[in-house]
């Protein structure tokens, strides 16, 4: 799941330019942002955290942690790992595997921008055959 979301932050990286208010010349994302958000720091078996993204801002990717008090990644694992169904959050439900520190917290960082309308993307997209004729 850790790759997923390099995965995401490297496209992301590749596309920002910004968006245009009259999107003549419109990149498919902008306003980009990290959201990061933490649980309380305590001994519950498993952890839920849900990053909402500001109005307007998408959810193009996350990542998460188990961290104790100090903020020192220990073993985890997520069972929940998915945006929300409009893109406008994260969820990450996880438990601390570690047998170090009994207190925990699960950390979520969320990256959220800005997506243009959908004719922005259509010249990013590959023409289709039909259209080729």
């Amino acid at each position: 799941m850790k790759q997923l979301s390099f995965i995401s932050f490297v496209f992301l990286c590749i596309l920002i330019n910004g968006c245009k208010n009259d999107n003549s010349n419109c990149s498919p994302v902008g306003g980009y942002e990290i959201k990061v958000v933490e649980s309380n720091l305590d001994d519950a078996a498993f952890k839920q955290v849900t990053v909402d993204c500001p109005k307007n801002k998408r959810a193009l990717g996350a990542g998460w942690s188990v961290v104790d008090s100090t903020n020192a990644i220990l073993d985890g694992s997520a069972t929940f790992f998915q945006p929300s169904f409009d893109g406008k959050s994260w969820m990450v439900n996880a438990k601390n595997n570690s047998g170090f520190a009994r207190n925990w917290k699960l950390r979520v960082s969320c990256i959220c921008a800005d997506v243009c309308p959908d004719k922005a993307f259509k010249k990013y997209q590959r023409p289709n055959e039909d259209s080729a004729k």
